[in-house]
């Protein structure tokens, strides 16, 4: 998006409520203007922007401006006025819009005027130029020219100037744009008006736009459109035109845009320039059309040359458009491998090409070509008929092909003798209706010229004298299918023979039933006929197409006679490919199939001939030399044809085909050796599956059947068949094999090689049964496999044993187990299959079990306790004496209790009852398996603490208290206890509220406890005396029992109000019965602290 977009909205949405113009000019600067209102894209280098106009307010001759959606012919754009440009608003409700900007004059216009031949002395002038380098090799924009001058009388004499001056940066070649179309004639109001008839004559009126005059209120005359509703406060305007010119890629080029008023500062005058209409681009020569009187001509290949030179490093990329109509923004269908920078062009059109360069820019150009149709195709040659002489000939006709589809008001057709005849345009032939040839042939030229381009197109054409002749035709010999001697006859298949040696079209060829017919062209045949009789004669005529109307006659004979009737169309004949088996060649009698064609006809005038195809049999060409013995193609089918001729009348019938069909035999594939292993009964006997030999056979084919026999007799004669399962009668032993297809019956042979191979036998083996003894509860243990491996060879030798997870493993013989040794099981009971395999390949597989039988697991905990006082008896407390549980169900199984090696005698219980430390062992035993299982766990003593204590650490009325425990006694570990606080691992307590309190020490099993109360000696900081049961009167905490301790309880001034005893009910906040107010107070309580007399001091709050 341009990058002032935003604002040029924001300046459009404060405008849209006017039906006029809008112009700013605080809404861009001028750099601005220029580089993003008059060039929108960045493909061009543009600097040094330059300005110059009128100093302070509404002296500012440049501004931009909007159309507004009025009928003003530019969107928006750049304003250069004479005046302020503010001012160029409509309506256009003043008759001369006059402004003083005091801007001064301009040489650069005043110099290009004057070459013009339009001098003048400038004022009030207003201009911007800047530099740019164009990619392209053309640059364009869009102007409007407005003025103040057409008020119906001053265009005829006064003409403010404007100028867009380019220059040649490189050069210094000067050229003003704002021209004419074509010429060099400046723009201004004396050179584009169109005034009333009585002030001046018309300059240039397809230029002028509107006047903006009718119906004004300040006396002009009423010209043109509505000075009311004018958009622009300017008495008219041109047409919007366009300034363009040449210049050369990657060169640096000025453009100064300068406008000025003529003599005086009276009546302004204003330019308009696009915004985003500076284009540059290349310059393919301009649009070539008919309306601008110079079209390209029909024929002419016209190249379009879009070439541009480039800087070092840049590259272009060519692509071209074409379109029916104009081409606008990427419409048009781009051209296939039209990829460069030249294109020729013959057809009409608007062509586009875009040059895209590397640096991202694209310049991209319009023409529209059109092409002056001319006459596409060469004339016929003319034919004359005349036998005398090189003939005469009418040209004419030539003349009105060549215009046919043309305006022939638009061409000129005339016609010479030789090329350069008519090149030239000399030495025409005069006479075209009735011209007489030179020669026989001879060639003539027909030039066409379009009258308004000239364009020209010259063709040559020959002149033949050809007098028509229809030659005489031999008897025509027609032949009939169904014996009624009549048949339908095609006439136009003897063209040929009424009209030989003609060029195809030269003439034409029609036949009658009479000759007066023939000789008047009526009553002409169809394209089939159908005899009458037979023999009967027709007439042929014979007429030249080039209009002459010569002709010429001839008759033709025609007789019909009987085909060869085909009694039955043959049987294909099919051989099985025996011979050189695979080739699909054999050897066939074809005369086997003529007693069908025959059939009980007389054949005595007739001959058979076979041929290979249906246009051989129809012609009667190249029939096969050797019928009765002939060899097919190669392929397994050929169609045969049958020509049936009468050797006199020439019918013939080659309806007859058959086909020659060359049967596969069946496939065969030489079997392996049948082996079985021997069966239960080792006598080399077993039977044999001859049935599931049949797809090694055949190859899987379906359409085949097999058959098997003991003997080479029994299977050439095809007895005694062997049906499926067969019991060998020796060891080896071969079986014949006959393979039949059951559609053709060809059939093919070849042997099965039957042998029974000796066999192993596996022996039943026991199960392997073991405890559960390793990582218990898993019922997983490790087996020697091989322990079984006797039993189950029973001394058999050469044997390969091998140990499978599943009888499908070893029938298969696929993932043994390799550690046969050390082999763990998965499940209990696991089955394992054994595979014995001899050097034969036979095999035999047996089975075994491994077992893994449960034992039992004691359930005990490591370490139990048993609580004994100090004296050594048994104390009775929970869990004390512990009870030693194996938690094993105790049915079936034996028990043995041990205590530190000794057997305990008398206990045989799942559980036992410990009153001695130590260390217990049972020992669990099932009598069914053997398995047994034992476990250790230690019980230890445990009792109250022999040493013990508890004391406060801190000092009397301290803000915080601590107070330190300790025990010492058989428990590896002593807990204590706060008054009903949590348990902790050590006697340290920290914070301890003032007051009695009780420690108690016990060990960590809970055997027994200790207890020791203690006082903390502190005050609380605040009371609140409202009989509310909380708080409601003061004293020390914690010297309850010592009558000697004596509280004062004073005023913040010092007044004794109160002497309590700490074992008494306290202070309740009263003086002499009254309740004192809330407040700090102070206390002094006297008191003995480890036989030494102390005082305290502090305050405290009474709250109400």
């Amino acid at each position: 998006m341009n990058k002032y977009l935003f604002i040029i909205l924001a300046f459009l949405f404060t405008q849209i409520s006017v039906s006029q113009i809008s112009t700013s000019n605080s809404t861009f600067t001028v750099e601005e203007l220029i580089d993003g209102v008059l060039f929108e894209g960045g493909c061009t280098p543009i600097n040094n922007i330059l300005s110059s106009t009128g100093v302070g307010p509404d002296r500012n001759g440049i501004a931009y401006f909007e159309s507004n959606g009025t009928t003003f012919p530019i969107e928006n754009g750049i304003i250069l006025s004479t005046g302020n440009a503010l001012r160029a608003n409509g309506p256009n409700d003043l008759a001369d819009s006059s402004d003083n900007i005091l801007s001064g004059n301009d040489l650069d216009l005043e110099m290009i005027m004057a070459a013009a031949g339009s001098p003048l002395n400038s004022v009030d002038a207003t201009w911007i130029s800047f530099d740019f380098t164009p990619v392209g090799n053309f640059i364009s924009f869009d102007y409007l020219f407005a003025s103040e001058e057409y008020n119906g009388f001053f265009e005829c004499s006064f003409a403010d100037a404007f100028a867009f001056i380019l220059t040649d940066n490189v050069t210094g070649d000067i050229v003003n744009l704002a021209t004419l179309p074509g010429s060099s004639t400046p723009v201004q109001v004396i050179t584009v008006r169109n005034p009333p008839p009585a002030a001046c004559s018309p300059m240039n009126p397809s230029f002028f736009g509107q006047y903006n005059l009718d119906a004004n209120v300040f006396g002009s005359p009423n010209l043109g459109s509505s000075a009311a509703a004018s958009p622009i406060q300017f008495n008219g305007q041109t047409d919007v035109l366009t300034a363009s010119s040449a210049v050369v890629p990657n060169r640096s080029y000025n453009i100064k845009l300068v406008i000025a008023d003529a003599r005086d500062s009276e009546y302004d005058s204003a330019v308009f320039i696009e915004g985003g209409s500076f284009d540059i681009s290349v310059d393919l020569g301009g649009s070539r059309v008919i309306s601008r009187g110079n079209p390209l001509c029909a024929g002419e290949v016209y190249t379009l040359d879009a070439t541009l030179p480039t800087l070092p490093g840049t590259t272009l990329t060519y692509s071209w458009r074409r379109s029916d109509s104009i081409i606008v923004g990427n419409s048009g269908t781009v051209i296939p491998g039209a990829t460069g920078p030249l294109l020729d062009v013959t057809e009409n059109g608007f062509y586009a090409v875009d040059i895209t360069f590397s640096t991202g820019c694209v310049a991209s150009t319009v023409v529209n070509l059109e092409f002056v149709e001319l006459p596409s195709a060469s004339p016929p040659d003319a034919i004359s008929c005349d036998p005398n002489g090189p003939g005469s000939f009418d040209l004419t006709i030539i003349e009105n092909f060549m215009l046919a589809g043309l305006n022939a008001t638009e061409y000129n057709v005339s016609f010479y003798e030789s090329e350069i005849d008519a090149q030239n345009q000399t030495n025409v032939i005069p006479t075209v209706s009735n011209y007489q040839g030179l020669s026989n042939p001879q060639t003539l030229y027909v030039r066409v010229q379009d009258n308004t381009f000239d364009c020209v197109v010259i063709y040559p054409f020959q002149l033949i004298v050809d007098d028509v002749f229809a030659a005489p035709v031999q008897d025509v010999v027609a032949c009939d299918n169904d014996t009624d001697g009549i048949t339908a006859i095609t006439l136009a298949d003897f063209d040929s023979q009424v009209a030989p040696g003609y060029t195809p079209g030269t003439v034409t060829v029609s036949y009658y039933a009479t000759q007066n017919d023939a000789n008047t062209d009526t009553n002409p045949l169809g394209t089939t006929y159908t005899n009458t009789t037979s023999p009967e004669t027709i007439f042929a005529r014979v007429v030249a197409t080039n209009d002459t109307g010569c002709f010429d006659t001839t008759s033709i004979n025609i007789s019909v006679f009987a085909e060869p009737n085909i009694a039955q169309n043959p049987s294909d004949l099919t051989l099985c490919d025996e011979n050189n088996t695979g080739d699909g060649i054999e050897t066939f009698d074809l005369t086997s199939v003529e007693n069908q064609i025959i059939g009980s006809q007389d054949f005595t005038d007739v001959s058979i001939s076979y041929h290979l195809s249906q246009e051989d049999a129809n012609t009667g060409t190249a029939p096969i030399s050797n019928p009765t013995a002939y060899q097919n193609a190669p392929g397994r089918s050929q169609s045969i044809y049958v020509r049936l001729e009468n050797i006199i009348t020439g019918c013939f019938n080659s309806s007859a085909v058959f086909d020659l069909n060359v049967e596969e035999i069946p496939l065969v594939n030489n079997p392996m050796v049948y082996d079985l292993c021997d069966d239960n009964v080792l006598d080399g006997n077993t039977i044999f599956d001859l049935n599931s030999r049949v797809n090694e056979i055949t190859g899987g084919a379906t359409n085949v059947t097999t058959y098997f026999y003991s003997s080479q007799a029994d299977a050439t004669a095809r007895t005694n068949e062997i049906n499926g399962l067969f019991t060998n009668t020796s060891n080896p032993q071969t079986i014949f094999v006959i393979i039949e297809n059951n559609n053709t019956g060809c059939t093919n042979s070849t042997t099965l090689e039957l042998e029974v191979r000796d066999a192993p036998i596996a022996n039943t083996a026991p199960a392997l049964t073991v405890c559960d003894e390793n990582n218990t509860g898993d019922f997983l243990e490790v087996f020697d496999l091989t322990i079984n491996e006797a039993t189950i060879l029973n001394g058999q030798t050469g044997i390969n044993v091998t140990y499978h997870s599943s009888q499908q493993d070893a029938d298969s013989d696929v993932n043994p187990i390799n550690n046969t040794t050390s082999f763990e099981n998965n499940t209990t009971p696991q089955t394992l299959y054994v595979r014995l395999e001899n050097s034969t390949g036979c095999f035999d597989t047996t089975t075994f079990d491994l077992v893994v039988n449960e034992i039992a697991v004691p359930q005990l905990f490591d370490l139990y306790y048993l609580c004994l006082n100090n004296d050594g008896s048994v104390l009775t407390v929970a869990d004390s004496p512990p009870t030693l549980d194996t938690g094993v169900d105790s049915t079936s199984l034996d028990f043995t209790w041990e205590l530190d090696g000794v057997i305990i005698n008398g206990e045989t219980n799942a559980n036992l009852t410990a009153t001695q430390v130590g260390m217990y062992t049972i020992t669990v035993t099932d009598p069914a398996t053997g398995c047994s299982n034992s476990q250790t766990t230690e019980v230890r003593q445990l009792g109250p603490p022999d040493r013990f204590g508890a004391e406060v650490v801190t000092k009397y009325f301290e803000e915080r208290h601590r107070i330190e425990a300790f025990a010492e006694g058989p428990a590896d570990q002593y807990i204590f206890r706060l008054d009903d606080g949590p348990w902790q691992f050590n006697g340290d307590f920290n914070n301890v509220t003032p007051g009695p309190h009780i420690i108690v020490i016990q060990d960590a099993e809970g055997c027994a406890m200790v207890e020791i109360p203690l006082n903390v000696i502190g005050y609380p900081l605040f009371f609140t005396p409202n009989n509310d049961g909380f708080h409601d009167t003061w004293n020390i905490i914690g010297v309850n029992n010592d009558p000697s301790t004596i509280i004062y309880i004073f005023d913040r001034f010092g007044k004794l109000l109160k002497q309590i005893n700490p074992s008494g009910a306290g202070w309740d906040g009263t003086y002499n019965g009254q309740p004192l107010p809330s407040s700090d107070y102070w206390f002094k309580v006297e008191y003995i602290e480890n036989n030494v007399p102390k005082s305290f001091g502090g305050h405290f709050a009474l709250k109400r």
